[in-house]
């Protein structure tokens, strides 16, 4: 069974690593308006991604590869700056639209959410949804306004309708609260939803075709299977399994680093020279009584290093380490057990 805890080396979007979430702080700052009242506000992201990012690489090698902006003509590489925007006009034509004339466009940006009017948040058909925000006060000072502007939204159950401009787009954002929280939810305008009777095939569209009984018996399997929601009974499968393939192969690429560690270490207390390995004068009288074979050579650097290394790892991960080594009895050692079985093996 892998390790639970992920590696620190499966990075993904917005954390340092699994366990480890970075602060990526607001994404906007602004102002929240409604009516009179003006709240400094600051946007933050509600969606934290749990991709695993991978480079493109040669295959056989770990050369990393980029991507060339190339003439489709005449196949020759073009530079950022000759690059310019086109629009397709049909059989083969642009037009060019020269950065002076985007100029002309409202910058989208705006430093204000101004609050136009309210609507029952049961109104709002989930499909206009689309990406949700949280918003913050900017400053404990703002936070007795903030905290009443959210209790009054939820105890209304409405959602306040503001148009607003960031990232060079106009946007339509629905603000409500939910548990103190004020959250700002992006919207789809009405033109970006498609009509489903135009775009789905074959939806029933006369009387209905089926009869009380039927109706009763989909009504009560409908309430078979109805609970509570808990959305951490569901999970990623598909990512679950690339991040295991991930972690068995960052664990092998340890193990094999340890292996050599600890065969190089092999090697220099076999050798026994250097000033790690002191040895008693040729000739001289054997301490103790004992012969030079038996003589206790002091632990060389790499040795001590490799035992720090290892004698520092949770049971867990020693454990981990002697299943990949296939070590018996492995399930019956303690942790000193594992320890000294770990070392024994990197040596044989």
């Amino acid at each position: 069974m892998i390790d639970p805890t992920p590696s620190k080396c499966l990075r993904h979007r917005d954390t340092g690593g699994y366990g480890k979430a970075v602060m990526t702080g607001p994404v906007w700052t602004g102002a929240l308006t409604i009516g009179l009242i003006t709240l400094p506000i600051a946007l933050y992201k509600v969606v934290e991604t749990h991709d695993i990012s991978f480079h493109r690489i040669e295959r056989g090698t770990s050369d990393r590869v980029r991507v060339q902006w190339v003439n489709e003509r005449t196949g020759a590489e073009v530079s950022f700056q000759d690059l310019e925007r086109g629009f397709d006009a049909g059989g083969g034509e642009y037009l060019t639209i020269e950065p002076s004339e985007f100029e002309e466009v409202p910058n989208g940006r705006s430093k204000n959410i101004e609050v136009l009017e309210f609507v029952n948040l049961s109104e709002i058909p989930p499909a206009h949804f689309r990406t949700p925000y949280y918003l913050g006060p900017r400053g404990k000072e703002h936070a007795k306004t903030y905290q009443l502007l959210a209790s009054a939204m939820e105890h209304s159950r409405r959602a306040g309708v503001a148009p607003f401009s960031i990232r060079d787009r106009t946007h339509l954002g629905a603000v409500y609260s939910e548990g103190g929280v004020l959250t700002l939810h992006t919207l789809y305008f009405a033109d970006e939803i498609r009509d489903p009777h135009r775009e789905v095939d074959h939806l029933p569209t006369g009387g209905r075709e089926f009869g009380d009984a039927e109706l009763r018996m989909a009504e009560r399997l409908i309430d078979l299977l109805t609970t509570t929601w808990n959305p951490q009974k569901y999970t990623d499968a598909r990512h679950e399994q690339i991040r295991r393939i991930v972690e068995e192969k960052l664990a092998t690429r340890e193990m094999d680093a340890l292996r050599q560690s600890l065969a190089s270490f092999g090697e220099d207390a076999e050798d026994g020279h250097g000033e790690d390995h002191p040895q008693p004068d040729e000739g001289g009288p054997t301490p103790r009584g004992e012969t030079d074979r038996n003589f206790p050579r002091k632990p060389g650097r790499q040795q001590e290093k490799a035992r720090k290394e290892i004698s520092a790892l949770p049971r867990n991960e020693l454990y981990r380490r002697a299943r990949e080594l296939d070590i018996p009895h492995r399930s019956t050692m303690n942790r000193k057990q594992l320890i000294a079985a770990l070392l024994r093996a990197a040596n044989s």
